[in-house]
């Protein structure tokens, strides 16, 4: 696993996405800052930015000055921001975020770790796995309580010139019983601890912008 000495991160990136509605193509940026702090800033096809901290998501359109707050479950239940960044985290952050390690399995050279969700997500959720190769995470899963699949996080083209190494690219498979959501995600330009744009670190709604909040 990458070890927690990353600081900061900044990285483009390229998302397809793939529903019965059809593709769609976004291009943007991808800031964390530690402990937990992520931004997205999406540039194409519109501006948008998506705001995480804690389990809420704040997402702001700058063109329609309009914002909405999403109240989530729990962090780890948003795939696309959790695919990547979960990556700076001991486990993912499962750990913090309350659930536990029940088992270790090991198949052919991957280690399978296995972990119990909190009682909060247990309606929802019935285990999380971690596939993890030569000290690389391979896949994040998470099942229903029936046993079938929800989420997949694929890690792909790990960056072995970066110090520490992250993936290139990421796959996510998102299942629900009314559709299937697949998402292509193409880093670059990976920047380890340097510093952010102010823009970023110092993000925070114009005046006069009022938010409506949703749950997720």
């Amino acid at each position: 696993m990458v070890c927690q000495t990353v600081e900061t991160l900044a990285v483009d990136f390229a998302r397809k996405t793939t529903s019965r509605q059809g593709e769609e193509l976004i291009r943007g940026t991808l800031y964390f800052q530690a402990p937990e702090e992520v931004i997205i800033k999406v540039v194409e096809p519109t501006e948008q930015w998506n705001v995480y901290r804690g389990k809420d998501l704040l997402i702001y359109y700058p063109a329609e000055r309009k914002a909405f707050r999403f109240v989530s479950r729990n962090r780890l239940m948003v795939p696309f921001a959790q695919s990547f960044i979960g990556l700076v985290r001991e486990d993912f952050g499962l750990s913090d975020a309350g659930f536990l390690l029940t088992e270790n399995r090991k198949r052919a050279n991957v280690l399978i770790t296995v972990w119990s969700p909190p009682r909060s997500l247990r309606s929802y959720v019935s285990e999380a796995r971690v596939g993890i190769q030569d000290a690389h995470p391979l896949f994040l899963e998470f099942y229903d309580p029936r046993g079938n699949l929800l989420t997949r996080v694929t890690y792909l083209e790990y960056r072995e010139d970066l110090e520490p190494s992250f993936p290139g690219r990421t796959l996510i498979f998102q299942k629900s019983p009314d559709m299937e959501i697949r998402d292509d995600i193409r880093y670059s330009n990976h920047r380890v601890n340097e510093i952010l744009p102010t823009e970023v670190t110092d993000f925070t709604l114009p005046e006069g912008v009022a938010v409506e909040e949703l749950k997720w």
